[in-house]
């Protein structure tokens, strides 16, 4: 993943507003992004999901340090770590289609950007 995080920042760091507009930098940053936001959905939803799915069958407990006369005196909830693993694997999810739905508008763009270009002399044609 750094490999595809550097070859995106190298090729956005090249996009430059104020120079030459260089289509190729356009293209190769979309492609970059489109591999990095690939990889991280994939990471979401492959790796990160499935540890946190896992500790379903683990022995999790309370981890608010929260103790019972604290609870009494101040009305302090306890929290339900199966409750709370439910609520993060909805999160991560939702996460995922996110980064799922940024790869697929990035992938487009890398489509797109990659049939234009740019005429040195516009009576002359394509450049």
């Amino acid at each position: 993943m750094l490999k595809q995080l550097r070859k995106a920042e190298d090729a956005l760091d090249r996009v430059n507003p104020r120079a030459h507009v260089d289509l190729n930098d356009l293209y190769d940053a979309g492609g970059a992004l489109t591999t990095l936001t690939g990889y991280l959905a994939d990471a979401v939803r492959l790796g990160i999901r499935g540890s946190v799915k896992d500790l379903r069958d683990k022995p999790v407990y309370d981890d608010t340090q929260v103790d019972e006369y604290l609870r009494a005196i101040d009305g302090g909830q306890a929290v339900d770590p199966q409750v709370r693993l439910d609520e993060a694997i909805q999160h991560l999810d939702e996460f995922h289609r996110h980064l799922a739905q940024a790869r697929d508008a990035v992938s487009r763009y890398h489509s797109a950007i990659g049939h234009i270009g740019i005429r040195l002399n516009p009576r002359d044609g394509d450049a």
